[in-house]
């Protein structure tokens, strides 16, 4: 996703809601999923990136993505339709860490 721009007309946005978090304890392994859902009153079509996401990629409105581990995840987008494209682009949208007290 590197060299992309909030650029376009569109006026397009995204949402992230119902974070679940999972942890197995007998190998250290973190599991979450994130709900995203795009906005916009004039979308043709469109196609999502999640760096560090499974899957990587969608072309979607709406897509629940599975993160595993610790550590920042970018999120992506390119909205279209007959008239514009929209890019948004967060780095570091989802961060995760884990906090040794």
């Amino acid at each position: 996703m590197s060299g992309w721009e909030n650029t376009g007309n569109i006026n397009a946005s995204f949402l992230a809601t119902d974070r679940s978090i999972t942890s197995n304890n007998n190998n250290g392994s973190q599991a979450f999923t994130v709900n995203y859902i795009a906005t916009a009153s004039n979308i043709d079509s469109l196609i999502w990136q999640f760096s560090g996401g499974t899957p990587t990629s969608s072309t979607l409105v709406q897509e629940a993505i599975t993160y595993e581990g610790f550590g920042p995840f970018d999120v992506g987008f390119e909205v279209f339709n007959t008239e514009d494209v929209d890019r948004r682009y967060i780095e570091d949208y989802i961060s995760f860490f884990y906090r040794d007290d």
